[in-house]
């Protein structure tokens, strides 16, 4: 006597709420399986009379049923487990389907044997190749229906033929084939199941009516919410029902769907919930992950710079989406921190796309090393000096100006900051300025000295280019240039000026 029984009603009732269709799928597997088989025919007919179904499935494998006794061995050592190339490994399938059945008969090879009435009896059957699996199965009218839709739904191996009721079926081309490396499970030397992974294809379909689907060497295994249906030519790591994977292994095979295909995603998808896995996943590539980003925030994108908030702002007003890291998932920040130090960044911060002039790297107030001092001026540089302190009087009024001329390699023309109630201080650089700026005294030439002084003055108000504080200043500045000061007053400092 065996250590433990089965009681089909019970195992029956667990399976009550299951769609039919995996006794489709249970079979068809069992026949892509097995070496040598080029045609799978499938009969589905009502039983006349009854609430039942008639289901017939045979295949042409020279073979047959290796080991009849699996048909009704629970758990037994299935000798597809070791390999994952095939899709068999609990030595389950079988006797979920003959518990869902009124009647079972499996007629192969190596014998036949009918299931009925909770009993199992031996039959004086064989055949010379192939296996015949006849099943009368209870069913209702949306039941019978799973039963048809899941003979649809099958993906055969290439050189494998499925006949529905005598209709050679069509199968559908992939649209793609990729290689990655992908999460399986292998048996040991001693026939545990182990997680591993290797390298297999996946095949990619356009979803059909029935959406997207995950499938495992042409048996479907759950609906996906993805853009196309995704056939892994391998084991993939199932539950024990098989009817699901977990988020890790599907945010893999995302990654490497979107690396093959999202130049193909279409722009609408690019938002997808499945996207942001797959470009969460560190499998993601940064071309990948930069189409992605194209599709979704459009080419011209940065990342919210929180150093640099003028950089910002620039970036918006030159038509750059603004993405903020709330916007993303931690694991697209996790893979854009990572490309950017590999020199693939797929989201620029708007700090480096467009930075803010920093006069020099020290505090401003503290003595650049290249301070020209006053006593080595030009006699116009002086007189530029006295009209910018003149002007702020007249406009600003708020203090006093200091004004510094520097030589500086550094990336600005001049540098205004303000000094608390006291006034401010403006800098000069000559290097970048040069010599003509101060020594030009035509009408053209005081256009281009007010035009940078009166910028700076600007930043009196505010920092920041694009802010409204700034905006308001400069025109404030104006408003009062126009009135308190004349063109004859800037024949004072050199300027020929022409009314």
């Amino acid at each position: 006597m065996g250590m433990f029984e089965v009681d089909p009603k019970g195992l029956r009732k667990l399976l009550a709420g299951r769609n039919h269709g995996l006794i489709i799928n249970e079979l068809a597997q069992n026949a892509f399986d097995e070496e040598g088989v080029t045609d799978l025919q499938i009969e589905i007919r009502p039983v006349p009379g009854k609430r039942q179904t008639q289901v017939m499935v045979s295949d042409n494998s020279p073979g047959g049923f290796s080991t009849l006794s699996d048909a009704w061995t629970l758990f037994a050592e299935s000798y597809k487990k070791g390999n994952p190339l095939q899709r068999g490994r609990f030595d389950l399938g079988e006797k979920l389907v003959i518990a869902l059945c009124k009647r079972a008969e499996i007629v192969t090879t190596t014998g036949a044997v009918r299931f009925e009435n909770n009993k199992r009896t031996t039959l004086r059957r064989k055949r010379d190749v192939g296996t015949m699996v006849s099943l009368w199965i209870p069913t209702t009218i949306e039941q019978a229906q799973q039963l048809e839709d899941a003979v649809h739904m099958l993906r055969p191996p290439e050189g494998i033929t499925i006949t529905l009721n005598g209709e050679r079926l069509s199968t559908d081309q992939p649209v793609e084939t990729f290689n990655a490396t992908l999460p399986t499970v292998n048996a040991d030397d001693e026939g545990v199941l182990r997680p591993s992974a290797r390298k297999t294809d996946v095949k990619v379909y356009e979803a059909n009516g029935s959406g997207a689907w995950l499938y495992e060497m042409g048996i479907p295994v759950v609906q996906i919410q993805a853009t196309w249906t995704l056939d892994v030519q391998q084991k993939v790591p199932l539950n024990l029902n098989r009817d699901n994977v977990s988020p890790a292994f599907l945010r893999k095979l995302y990654a490497h769907t979107l690396n093959s295909m999202a130049d193909a995603l279409p722009k609408e998808d690019a938002g997808a919930d499945w996207v942001v896995q797959g470009t969460s996943a560190k499998e993601i590539e940064p071309e990948a992950l930069s189409s992605v980003f194209d599709k979704s925030m459009g080419t011209k994108r940065v990342m919210f710079d929180p150093s640099d908030p003028e950089a910002n702002m620039e970036a918006v007003s030159r038509g750059h989406t603004l993405v903020r890291g709330n916007q993303l998932s931690q694991g697209q920040r996790d893979n854009i921190r990572r490309m950017r130090k590999d020199g693939n960044d797929p989201l620029r911060p708007s700090g480096r796309m467009f930075p803010t002039p920093k006069p020099y790297s020290d505090d401003l107030f503290a003595p650049p090393a290249d301070i020209i001092p006053p006593s080595k001026w030009t006699e116009r540089q002086k007189k530029v000096v006295d009209m910018a302190r003149f002007l702020f009087e007249e406009v600003v009024g708020d203090g006093s100006l200091s004004v510094t001329i520097v030589n500086t390699s550094n990336g600005f023309l001049a540098a205004y900051s303000k000094r608390g109630l006291s006034g401010g201080r403006l800098d000069l650089n000559v290097k970048k300025l040069g010599h003509r700026w101060f020594d030009d005294t035509s009408n053209g030439g005081l256009e281009r000295v007010l035009d940078t002084i009166l910028h700076e003055f600007g930043h009196h108000y505010s920092g920041n280019h694009l802010s409204m504080e700034y905006c308001n200043g400069l025109t404030r500045i104006g408003a009062r240039l126009a009135v308190r000061v004349s063109p004859r007053k800037y024949r004072k400092y050199g300027y020929e000026v022409k009314s």
